[in-house]
């Protein structure tokens, strides 16, 4: 039986522009080890002891620079099989919004980024279940005022993870 771990998270990021709701998309480098030129949301592993939202925040300020507005948790678990490890990893999914004009600063880790509409967002991540998360980002928060309360973090909640 595959050890279940964790330890890693994924988020979508978003904004709302005059051509309508984007969702950032990041290509990783060439020079990469794991992955090179493909394309995805923000993802990331955590430090030892470190809470799976503070890790996210701090994820988004190393690779993007951004300024997050809002911050949710999706209702979507990405499960990834590491076949060299035999062990399932599970991954929360979150999502943020940024102000419309936001434009991100790449860490070396990525070589390129777009804001794109769900059709194009979901046309290029190659993984099945980024696709899925990004979905309901874009069902049930990024375009739909009355069921995007039910997940936000605020407040107390938010701030106490936010990384100094």
């Amino acid at each position: 039986m595959p050890e279940v771990r964790g330890g890693v998270f994924e988020v979508c990021l978003f904004k709302h522009a005059s051509e309508g709701t984007r969702y950032l998309l990041l290509q990783r480098s060439p020079s990469e080890k794991l992955y090179p030129l493909l394309w995805q949301v923000i993802t990331g592993t955590l430090h030892e002891g470190e809470h799976a939202v503070t890790g996210a925040l701090r994820e988004i300020r190393e690779e993007t620079s951004l300024a997050v507005e809002e911050f949710w948790v999706v209702p979507h678990v990405n499960v990834l099989y590491v076949a060299r490890h035999d062990a399932l990893l599970l991954s929360p999914f979150f999502a943020a919004s940024v102000r419309p004009e936001s434009e991100p600063v790449l860490s070396a880790e990525h070589r390129d980024y777009r804001w794109t509409s769900i059709e194009e967002a979901l046309s290029l991540i190659p993984w099945p279940g980024q696709r899925a998360g990004v979905e309901l980002v874009h069902r049930f928060i990024a375009s739909d005022p009355e069921g995007a309360p039910r997940s936000r973090l605020s407040g107390r909640d938010l701030e106490e993870r936010r990384p100094s």
